[in-house]
């Protein structure tokens, strides 16, 4: 004798079934090895040392460091305070706003073009190659663009550059200056990644800095031929 099987149950077996389904083709968000950034910022986790969100974060079977307690060898050994996530500098791979945080004259490394050794140092997503933005010292202008030195461009009073650019009044007229891909600021500045201030809500780097919103595919468009 067949039994009677009423449709709803059989509705809620099949919606069962796909949701089993449907979640098994999500790969695990912590595949070893794989480097997470959270938003658009490489974070070391505060209580292993290792880049967050990766298979090796807070590894059950990490031998932990006599030193700092960190996981021994990570990319925060003896580099951070036990307990306290800290950001990556895209432009250098130091600890963001530390002293030696884009420090003029590091060694860059080879093979990432971040600061030899430092925490980020061939372990980021996020190149060095954002560095590559240069603001022209004859105008203030992003070195290549189609507004630099461009013909009939008001100059500012105060300093010389063409008003408005993002240099303008924040660096000195004959000196080329490069932009940090971490923060937006000059380089080396006083205002290069520093922690408290204030990051855009669109490009995420510090507000009003000079590449504020002007660093992405645009600031690499080339000068126009002819």
């Amino acid at each position: 004798m067949k039994r009677y099987v009423p449709p709803v149950v059989l509705v809620l077996i099949l919606l069962l079934a796909g949701g089993a389904c449907l979640a098994g083709d999500h790969p695990t968000a912590t595949a070893k090895g794989a480097n997470k950034q959270v938003g658009s910022e490489t974070v070391l986790c505060g209580g292993c040392g290792q880049i967050k969100g990766t298979g090796d974060c807070c590894a059950k079977d990490a031998k932990a460091c006599g030193g700092c307690g960190l996981t021994k060898g990570s990319p925060g050994c003896c580099k951070m305070e036990k307990g306290k996530d800290v950001v990556l500098c895209s432009g250098c791979g130091e600890i963001k706003g530390s002293d030696t945080c884009c420090q003029k004259g590091a060694k860059k490394c080879g093979g990432c073009g971040l600061h030899k050794g430092s925490p980020g140092c061939c372990k980021m997503d996020t190149k060095a190659g954002a560095d590559k933005v240069t603001l022209c010292g004859g105008c203030g202008q992003i070195k290549g663009t189609d507004t630099c030195c461009q013909k009939g461009a008001k100059a500012c009073d105060g300093c010389g550059l063409t008003k408005g650019s993002p240099g303008c009044c924040k660096m000195e007229k004959g000196k080329d200056v490069t932009l940090c891909g971490g923060c937006g600021e000059i380089k080396g500045s006083e205002t290069c990644c520093k922690p408290d201030a204030k990051t855009c809500g669109k490009c995420g780097l510090h507000k009003g800095a000079p590449g504020c919103c002007k660093m992405g595919a645009d600031a690499k468009t080339t000068k126009s031929a002819g």
